[in-house]
């Protein structure tokens, strides 16, 4: 065992990892993404004619009105609630459920898509063609013509007819084309150009009201060209080439030209959740106009050499190998999904959706952007599946299981962000329908903040009367603060929240026949049961609400200094709620063969709900990971806790456990044969494996090094 101190690894230059396709997408779900946090893009890689489908993070439907929802049916609210929650402790579930209705408010606003790109090259036959995107780099691009097939470890740029990115540094979309004797026209279409320059601008307005797909029989979408009623987007390209851009028809051509560079910007006019987007379209057009030259006059060389600097401090600081057939840079997902299908797993594939996973969370989840909705950052569909918006029953969360493992934790600061947004707006909903202090948020929320039990379609109690999102919200924050190297200054934001759960919490809580706290009306989430001849989704404190509670207050206690004053008073009365808690009860869990089966991926490796939900990708990637090396918050480390026997040999470098520990690993024959630790704090460390353990002392800045870790960890007596 060898110790080092002071050290801080830079993030390596990752192995690179290029998922290729021998045709042009045919679908939206087969186009490949690309993302900065805030300017989204789906391309096709269509040699002849390609398509680019583009979203910006504050381009949804409605305005900070929206988040009011619809008045509920129910005159008076909070009698309503209590009326509710004494039919349930009559037994009567079924006026409970027919009452809970009756506090539904209406629905969540919707993620749009802003426009759509259009570029088309004379001469080039796109069935000849290859198309790819370098998950290590953010660089997608395709080549045309007659042979186009790399060696597995070509450089693919080298060979490129095009490449594009979008880079977070530079807040723009930038593609570049090679054009030679075969194809040297290029044209570039959209709405509106600017005569006299290699440039263009359009404006496009977001609806002020889109219903969810489950409203029927009204019409889904409602404008308002009001100023300040919806979210008005500028989208701007500008081109540099040593050739001829004219106008025509309104589209940009481009000919006699060797090479063609494109900047892309979008700019809106969102100001913020809370106040209405400022309508000056002469203003965005201005910015985006200005954004555009100002990146175009840098250079392709300079914009790229930035954003792969930029991309790799983030996706170079973890690498991962599962023993992979042929270790090849390329992988062709279209052939590992065809064998997986048939029962043949590669552990390439696996290896690509986990670093498919860390990409996506990096290109859709940055410093100033938006937490990543049910899509992501991509939607094509003005009217998507579940509004292409937040669902914080699971998904929203489960977008950031990974965060922490996959040593990516700044990019979970939008997250904590949209909870602090609910914090902000959910105080009124707690107000107005239950009548209690604090906040609190149900299944769906918005850009806005909407944090209301939903209406609309089946209207069942059992999705909508859920007031436990923020709880199961702030585990997720409190878990990802364990993995962070100082959780300081994040506490500090959680604790500011957790206040006002507790608050509403200990309001909630309403005392049982045999001297308990319960919850009534609860629910767990998206399930019924049955009563009678029919089901019902209200019952009587669900094991959800409650587990949840109690990590509420728990986290209260842990994040407070409880010593005097209205703090004391108030630890009294969590203390005395926590004990009044039904206890859990454990259970053993067992798979059945009845189990339903569903979702797989999409030929780009989108998660297939289906329809595309995101939160699969992410949920891969954490799951794997864990698998390799699982970690608790007692700082806890277990090495290849459940190994397949299908991965007897790999290597796994810079993942993260909790207590702000990194670590590397190598195992063989489904042992570990070494591990790197790095403390990034002090840490008390009990590493497992193989039923052995060991406690270890970290010191912040301090590296551990075990050459044979069956050898040094010991069997605690």
């Amino acid at each position: 065992m060898r110790h080092a101190f002071g050290h801080r690894r830079q993030a390596a230059a990752p192995r690179r990892r290029v998922l290729a396709y021998e045709r042009p997408a045919a679908t939206w779900t087969e186009s490949l993404p690309l993302g900065n946090g805030r300017l989204a893009a789906m391309v096709d890689g269509n040699a002849g004619s390609e398509t680019w489908s583009l979203n910006e993070a504050t381009c949804w439907s409605g305005n900070p009105s929206s988040r009011a929802g619809v008045p509920p049916e129910a005159e008076d609210p909070p009698a309503t609630l209590m009326r509710a929650r004494e039919a349930l402790l009559e037994g009567d579930p079924q006026t409970a459920e027919r009452l809970a209705r009756e506090l539904q408010c209406g629905h969540a606003q919707t993620f749009q898509p802003v426009a759509s790109v259009h570029v088309s090259a004379a001469g080039v036959e796109a069935e000849q063609s290859l198309r790819w995107l370098e998950l290590s780099e953010g660089v997608a691009g395709w080549a045309a013509g007659e042979g186009v097939k790399p060696a597995c470890d070509a450089e693919l740029a080298a060979d490129a007819d095009q490449q594009m990115f979008i880079s977070a540094p530079a807040g723009v979309l930038v593609a570049q084309y090679r054009l030679d004797a075969a194809h040297q026209d290029c044209g570039l279409w959209s709405r509106h150009a600017n005569p006299g320059e290699p440039a263009m601008a359009l404006l496009t307005r977001m609806p002020t009201r889109a219903l969810p797909q489950s409203f029927s029989g009204a019409d889904p979408l409602t404008f308002d060209p009001s100023p300040g009623a919806a979210v008005t987007a500028a989208i701007g390209v500008r081109v540099e080439t040593d050739g001829v851009v004219v106008q025509f028809n309104d589209s940009l051509q481009i000919s006699d030209a060797t090479w063609a560079v494109l900047v892309l910007a979008i700019e809106t006019d969102f100001v913020s959740s809370r106040l209405a987007p400022h309508g000056d379209a002469e203003r965005i057009l201005a910015a985006v106009r200005a954004r555009c030259h100002a990146q175009s006059v840098r250079g392709w060389a300079a914009l790229r050499a930035e954003h792969v600097e930029d991309h790799r401090n983030l996706y170079g600081r973890m690498e991962l190998d599962l023993g992979a057939r042929d270790g090849a840079v390329v992988a062709w997902p279209s052939a590992l999904l065809a064998r997986s299908g048939s029962g043949d797993l590669d552990s390439a594939l696996v290896e690509v959706a986990v670093q498919y996973g860390r990409y996506l969370m990096i290109a859709g989840s940055r410093r100033g952007g938006i937490a990543t909705t049910l899509q992501g950052l991509w939607n094509a569909a003005v009217h998507p599946p579940w509004g292409s918006g937040y669902t914080v029953n699971i998904n929203t969360q489960m977008n950031y299981w990974a965060a922490g493992p996959a040593n990516l934790l700044e990019c979970a600061e939008p997250l904590l962000e949209l909870v602090e947004k609910l914090a902000q707006f959910g105080g009124r909903t707690a107000r107005d329908l239950y009548d209690l202090p604090g906040w609190t948020a149900h299944h769906n929320t918005d850009l806005w903040g909407f944090s209301l039990p939903v209406s609309g379609g089946s209207r069942r109690p059992a999705y909508s009367m859920w007031p436990m999102g923020g709880a199961w919200l702030m585990l997720t924050l409190r878990d990802i603060a364990d993995f962070q190297d100082d959780p300081a200054a994040w506490n500090d934001r959680i604790r500011a929240l957790t206040d006002g759960l507790a608050e509403f919490y200990l309001g909630w809580l309403v005392e049982m026949p045999d001297g308990s706290l319960g919850t009534a009306p609860s629910t767990s989430p998206e399930n019924m049961y049955v009563v009678g001849d029919g089901a019902v989704g209200v019952g009587i404190s669900t094991t959800m609400d409650i587990a949840l509670i109690r990590d509420v207050l728990e986290g209260w206690l842990e994040l407070r200094d409880c010593a005097d004053g209205s703090a004391a008073r108030r630890a009294t009365a969590v203390r005395s709620a926590l004990r009044r808690l039904p206890e859990p009860v454990p259970v053993t869990l067992t798979s059945s063969d009845t189990m339903r089966q569903g979702g797989g991926s999409y030929p780009n490796l989108f998660s297939a709900h289906p329809p595309f939900q995101i939160d699969g990708n992410f949920g891969l990637t954490a799951a794997v990971l864990e698998m390799l090396v699982q970690s608790h918050s007692d700082i806890v480390v277990d090495l290849l806790p459940a190994l397949p026997e299908q991965m007897p040999d790999g290597m796994l470098r810079g993942a993260r456990c909790r207590g702000g520990v990194e670590i590397d690993l190598t195992w063989r024959d489904g042992k570990p044969t070494s591990c790197v630790m790095r403390g990034h704090r002090r840490a008390t460390v009990r590493l497992r494996s193989s039923g052995a353990t060991r406690t270890l002392d970290l010191e912040a800045g301090s590296e551990l090094t075990l050459d044979s870790i069956l050898d040094q960890v010991t069997t605690e007596p």
